[in-house]
C-alpha cells in the first residue's frame, strides 16, 4: 500500500492551506468589488421624470447615483434625508454622479429637490413597496 511519510503529509497540508486562505481572499473580494445598483434621476422643470418615482434599494447595497438636469431655465439638486447624499446644484444640461452605500435596515426616506420643495419622492430600502 501507498503511504506517505510526514514530510509528504505536511506538504500536502500547507497546499490545501493555501489554496483555502486563496480561495476564501478571492469570495470576499469579489463581494467586495460587486457593482453598485445604478439609479438615473432626471429633473424636468418643477419634477422628476416619471412623476417623482419611487426609488427601491437592497439594505446594504451600494448606489450610483446619476442626476441630470433637464429642466430648462431651472437650477435642480438632489438630496436624500437621512443619509449624507446630496448633489451639488446643477444647471440646465449638467450631471453629476454620486456613490454611497445604503443602510443595512429597512426604512422609506425622502428625496428630493429643496430648491423646489413640490419635489419630492420616496427612496425606499428593503422590500416595502408603497
Amino acid at each position: 500500500m501507498f503511504r506517505l511519510d510526514f514530510r509528504q503529509r505536511f506538504s500536502q497540508a500547507i497546499v490545501f492551506a493555501l489554496l483555502s486562505i486563496g480561495i476564501t481572499l478571492a469570495i470576499v473580494t469579489a463581494m467586495r468589488a460587486r457593482p453598485y445598483a445604478i439609479m438615473e434621476v432626471v429633473a424636468e422643470n418643477l419634477v422628476f421624470r416619471g412623476n417623482n418615482p419611487t426609488l427601491y434599494a437592497e439594505p446594504g447595497s451600494k448606489v450610483s447615483l446619476i442626476f441630470r438636469n433637464e429642466a430648462l431655465g431651472i437650477k435642480h439638486h438632489l438630496a436624500i434625508e437621512g443619509l449624507d447624499v446630496a448633489t451639488d446644484v446643477l444647471r440646465p444640461g449638467e450631471s453629476q454622479e454620486i456613490n454611497f452605500s445604503v443602510p443595512q435596515r429597512d426604512t422609506v426616506l425622502t428625496y428630493g429637490c429643496y430648491l423646489h420643495p413640490m419635489m419630492k419622492g420616496k427612496f425606499v430600502i428593503g422590500s416595502w413597496h408603497y
